[in-house]
């Protein structure tokens, strides 16, 4: 297989990254660059590195990247993990929006936590905010609870489509949401679902009480 290695850094870089299976795989030294290569490619594997030897190593060994979004992942492939039932909501009187997530494992019921926010950096976004820390908040439960696997069940497509890079973060709060994954993807496989809303999904409409109850109270 041929591959890029673009070996040009800025000064303040920080990171490389990896394309592992994308339009042309190698290593880049943006975001921007390595999302032409990953973004509408069924499939696209990638993963960043703080340096340059980790990324070709990473290449070359064939080590197994995170697969964001992939229906070829199953629960299966994985030791451990959790299903994440996520939502948000919004209150219009208090200008603050709820979140509320809901871990489960062969329909069990492990954890579940709700919460509020009225960040005024966020809150143009009503709903979506709650619904994006809903998210992160369950990925943070999942990782410290030793979970190798996430799958998170949502029914905005924004969380699948923003982190697996479909979609173009272009507002504050998926760009903050995209600079998160990134982070949070090095340390937990990951995937998606999407779960019609208001389709009676037990696990979803839990959640969606949990952020209502977050955002009313």
């Amino acid at each position: 297989m041929f591959m890029v290695i673009n070996r040009r850094r800025s000064l303040n870089m920080s990171k490389y990254y990896a394309v592992k299976s994308g339009i042309r795989p190698g290593v880049y030294t943006s975001w921007k660059e390595c999302e032409k290569h990953v973004k509408g490619f069924s499939g696209a594997t990638y993963k960043s590195f703080s340096s340059l030897e980790e990324a070709e190593r990473y290449l070359s060994k064939g080590d197994e990247t995170l697969k964001v979004s992939q229906s070829s992942i199953s629960e299966s492939d994985f030791s451990n993990s959790v299903d994440i039932y996520v939502d948000g909501s919004w209150c219009q009187s208090k200008e603050q929006y709820g979140w509320g997530f809901v871990a489960v494992i062969e329909d069990d019921i492990k954890f579940t936590q709700h919460g509020k926010s009225s960040n005024p950096k966020y809150t143009g976004s009503k709903q979506v905010g709650g619904e994006i820390v809903a998210v992160l908040q369950g990925i943070d439960y999942a990782i410290k609870n030793g979970y190798d696997h996430v799958t998170i069940h949502y029914d905005y497509m924004g969380i699948e489509k923003w982190a697996s890079g479909e979609w173009k973060a272009n507002v504050p709060i998926s760009e903050a949401y995209v600079y998160y994954m990134e982070k949070k993807v090095e340390k937990i496989n990951l995937s998606f679902v999407k779960v019609k809303a208001h389709s009676h999904n037990k696990y979803n409409d839990m959640a969606d009480r949990l952020a209502k109850k977050g955002a009313f109270k």
